[in-house]
């Protein structure tokens, strides 16, 4: 397997043992194919990554999905059978509101 040059933050290996995720420095979640030693698939969609890469990545249990991190909270989940994102996590940010009538009491 060549592999990029990119550095690593963690991997995981399929359920299956034929595939490996790896969490990449350069924010693109990659996934090998060990058997035939080549890249299977990219996805370049952690934009709030660039600085610091993703941080994890985790098969789902039947190994369909592939669900990966970066360090702002962002959570993506990935369909391997299509190669397309699933879902997006965004972070739970907490809003100050400010109300009027809540100054005055």
């Amino acid at each position: 397997v060549t592999f990029d040059d990119a550095g690593f933050n963690g991997a995981r290996i399929h359920p299956d043992g034929i595939l490996l995720g790896t969490a990449c420095t350069d924010a693109v979640v990659r996934v090998w194919d060990i058997s035939q030693q080549i890249k299977a698939a990219e996805f370049p969609g952690h934009t709030t990554a660039l600085k610091e890469g993703i941080t994890s990545v985790e098969f789902s249990e039947i190994g369909y999905l592939l669900a990966s991190a970066d360090r702002s909270g962002c959570v993506k989940v990935w369909d391997l059978r299509k190669a397309t994102e699933f879902k997006s996590l965004e972070p739970f940010r907490v809003l100050r509101a400010t109300c009027s009538a809540c100054t005055q009491i």
